[in-house]
């Protein structure tokens, strides 16, 4: 009901994060994430050297911020151009967290957040 009342803030999100030795940056199609929308976030893995990463998986897992609401899980696929696309659909407009959870075979997995801002339309 908060985001009936109150508009959720525009995307102030970093284009770039940390997810321990990796720098992770991303982008979301649309720029403004939309509800029930065909929303695709884009993430591009590098190691410490600069290397794109090929090998890992990652699982978006998106929660909301000011209730307990949770979209869909979703495992991103990695592209020809060592991308990973990860496509998701809120039920909600308001202020959401997007965890990236990046996994490697052998390694423990780690992971980070990304705050994004959903909108009706």
């Amino acid at each position: 009901m908060g985001a009936l009342l109150v508009p959720p803030s525009g995307m102030a999100t970093p284009q770039a994060i940390s997810l321990g030795n990796y720098q992770v940056s991303y982008r979301t199609q649309p720029r403004q994430l939309i509800v029930y929308g065909t929303n695709d976030v884009a993430l591009m893995v590098r190691d410490a050297a600069g290397n794109p990463l090929m090998d890992g998986t990652i699982i978006v897992h998106p929660r909301m911020v000011t209730m307990a609401m949770f979209a869909p899980d979703a495992r991103a696929v990695v592209t020809s151009d060592a991308q990973y696309h990860a496509h998701i659909v809120f039920p909600m407009a308001g202020e959401w967290h997007l965890t990236i959870e990046l996994r490697r075979p052998g390694l423990a997995a780690l992971q980070a957040v990304i705050p994004v801002s959903v909108h009706w339309r």
